[in-house]
């Protein structure tokens, strides 16, 4: 579709389940236990009445106006967080002599995560434009730290043998969400 000034202009739409074939062909490691999968929707007719552009906004809430960058990079930094500190559990577990000062990290890049989340929120309170800078800077300072945390947890990975490789066992399973979580930066 084309905007009034001729622009392209992307819409997103909601369909009945029954007019979509899903294709259950995404077997990667980490995506095993998701149900995500590709699909294919042909030849489907949908009224504007359920269609929406994403970055339009229905009301006043602040949430709705956080720029998809931001929201995307601190939310998928806060679930990397996640799994890398769960990470750091598991694997005291098999080898409680590790040493994990990897931890410490995980817990000063929440603090920082949730600076980060308080300053947005302040600027979107007071009606402040939110600059490129300061997204480039929370993206840049995200996809650095997880590329750093993803070398820490390989380096880890590799010492903990094979019960880390167990497919039933919680470290091979976060490691393998971390990793495939990791292709998103």
């Amino acid at each position: 579709m084309l905007d009034e000034s001729g622009n392209e202009l992307i819409r997103s739409f909601v369909i009945s389940k029954n007019q979509a074939e899903i294709i259950p062909n995404w077997k990667s490691m980490g995506m095993k236990a998701t149900g995500t999968y590709s699909f294919k929707v042909e030849n489907v007719k949908v009224s504007e009445d359920y269609s929406f552009i994403y970055d339009e906004f229905f009301t006043d809430d602040v949430l709705d106006k956080i720029p998809f960058r931001i929201f995307a990079d601190l939310t998928l930094l806060v679930n990397y967080l996640g799994m890398a500190s769960h990470f750091s559990e598991e694997a005291i577990k098999i080898r409680p002599h590790l040493d994990l000062i990897f931890s410490i990290k995980i817990e000063e890049a929440m603090v920082k995560a949730i600076e980060f989340a308080n300053e947005i929120e302040g600027l979107l309170n007071e009606s402040e434009t939110i600059t490129q800078e300061k997204q480039s800077e929370i993206h840049n300072y995200s996809s650095d730290l997880v590329d750093s945390l993803s070398h820490q947890i390989l380096q880890i990975y590799i010492q903990l043998g094979i019960k880390a490789s167990h497919t039933d066992s919680a470290v091979y399973q976060i490691f393998c969400d971390y990793f495939t979580g990791d292709a998103a930066f």
